[in-house]
């Protein structure tokens, strides 16, 4: 979220600085940067309501303080107020294949996140409104049911209106926790020494509750979260 928040507030300073990047430059970034932040907003009010909402962004460990918690009715308005700026910001296409277009916000894709958005306020006329705009477009179709998978396997179907893409060779931290087989995920093998191992340097040892016992067992193989 800091990183859409530094886009939202310091991407201006760049149409000084870098006479390639121009009006439309700033006006997509900050139109998708505004989207993404919502969305993730969203998904958090989804799961736990009230939380912290912070819309400036953290540049330097002075700003990195404890904020209280906002209500969700704050946030959602908010979040319609962003989003109707997104949508005014980025177009309906950029061009290229559609991998390229459908892994950045669109209109429609702002359309999508805020139909859901007001559902979520019980607003059902307004989220009617933006899902016809997307109907009305005439660019997306439901992929037939045998070729369901392609909307998570191959991605940019013809379903998409966004799609986080990924880079599956692009790993994080924690990829390595995991051991993976053709069906699900499991703990990798040094969970039990590296991650879950016995606390050796404390007089009181400190335990992880998330380890023996809990969500993993040693000696088996325990398939779910970790």
């Amino acid at each position: 979220m800091n990183y859409c928040n530094v886009v939202i507030d310091l991407a201006s300073g760049v149409l000084q600085k870098d006479n390639t990047f121009t009006q439309q430059h700033l006006d997509r970034s900050v139109g998708q940067a505004l989207a993404l932040r919502a969305l993730m907003y969203f998904y958090l009010v989804r799961t736990f309501r009230d939380v912290p909402f912070k819309l400036d962004a953290t540049v330097s460990d002075a700003k990195i303080t404890p904020i209280p918690k906002t209500g969700a009715d704050t946030i959602l308005n908010q979040l319609v107020a962003d989003l109707k700026q997104a949508e005014s910001k980025v177009p309906v296409t950029y061009g290229g294949t559609a991998a390229f277009n459908k892994g950045r916000v669109t209109k429609y894709g702002v359309n999508a996140i805020l139909a859901d958005v007001y559902l979520w306020m019980d607003k059902y006329a307004e989220a009617a409104a933006e899902c016809d705009k997307i109907i009305n477009a005439n660019e997306f179709r439901l992929v037939p049911g045998n070729q369901f998978y392609s909307i998570f396997l191959t991605g940019a179907s013809e379903e998409t209106i966004f799609e986080l893409q990924y880079d599956e060779q692009v790993l994080n931290p924690f990829y390595n926790m995991h051991t993976p087989n053709q069906k699900r995920w499991g703990g990798a093998l040094h969970l039990p020494e590296q991650v879950f191992g016995l606390d050796l340097v404390n007089a009181t040892p400190l335990m992880d509750y998330r380890g023996e016992n809990a969500a993993y067992r040693e000696g088996i193989l325990a398939y779910g979260s970790l």
